[in-house]
């Protein structure tokens, strides 16, 4: 079985977020095969990490959440010796020293109106994320499709309620979403994606899948390859007309 991040988000593109310890054995037992775990103190960081790794779950650490942890270089290596491959963080510095680290990094960004979207790309542009981790999730309808692939693959969170929240998100272009309902850890690919019946139906559910699983897979391969952020930064403001272009790395 493909043990790859983009393999294990097409077979189910709910990412589980555990607050603490005590969800630990429902997510195990649950049908989602990728985590965040948030709120776990250093102390019991490293068990914890043992045990999802031993039942076969890949685990991605809040590093920002977990008490004791700092977010410095000391805190990127310590969650690299302990077998930690992903982490997640709202910070650019903290995004920077995983990449140069070798993990794969998600960046957490809030969307509360359009003034703030362009704040957004920029920090994203400078961090040079593999994943960007969008809240709330109902805001990525709203924004432009050029953006949307414009960005690195998008994990939508907050808001996801029900099996239509997860469609939608997955409509409109994201690659994943998380959330700490566990009653939505537990939900099957198809209804996740979308029953389908007719042959014609079943072949775009399984583009749409593999269009999703390629995606991943190219933002976290090796080696690094050159992309911009300058299409999002110049749709959602009004741009010099000579901008810079950043590379995002890609694994």
């Amino acid at each position: 079985m493909d043990r790859s991040l983009g393999a294990r988000l097409t077979r189910h593109p709910v990412i589980a977020t555990l607050y603490g310890v005590e969800q630990i054995d429902a997510f195990i037992d649950s049908e989602a095969e990728v985590s965040i775990v948030a709120n776990v103190e250093l102390r019991k960081l490293q068990p914890v990490i043992a045990t999802l790794t031993k039942a076969g779950k890949y685990v991605i650490v809040n590093i920002d959440s977990c008490e004791g942890l700092s977010q410095d270089k000391g805190g990127v290596e310590y969650l690299a010796d302990i077998g930690v491959t992903s982490l997640v963080s709202t910070r650019v510095a903290t995004i920077q020293r995983a990449n140069r680290a070798g993990m794969v990094t998600m960046q957490k960004v809030f969307v509360t109106d359009r003034s703030t979207w362009p704040r957004s790309v920029k920090a994203l542009e400078q961090s040079d994320p593999n994943l960007v981790q969008l809240m709330p999730a109902p805001m990525l309808s709203h924004l432009p499709e050029a953006d949307r692939k414009a960005l690195p693959p998008i994990v939508t969170s907050g808001f996801v309620c029900n099996q239509d929240d997860i469609r939608s998100a997955i409509a409109h272009g994201a690659v994943a979403i998380s959330t700490s309902d566990r009653t939505l850890w537990h939900l099957q690919t198809a209804m996740l994606k979308g029953d389908a019946p007719r042959a014609k139906s079943r072949a775009a559910t399984s583009a749409t899948a593999s269009a999703s699983a390629s995606k991943v897979a190219a933002a976290t391969s090796f080696p690094a390859s050159p992309a911009a952020f300058s299409t999002a930064a110049s749709l959602s403001t009004p741009s010099p007309s000579s901008s810079s272009t950043s590379s995002r790395r890609t694994r």
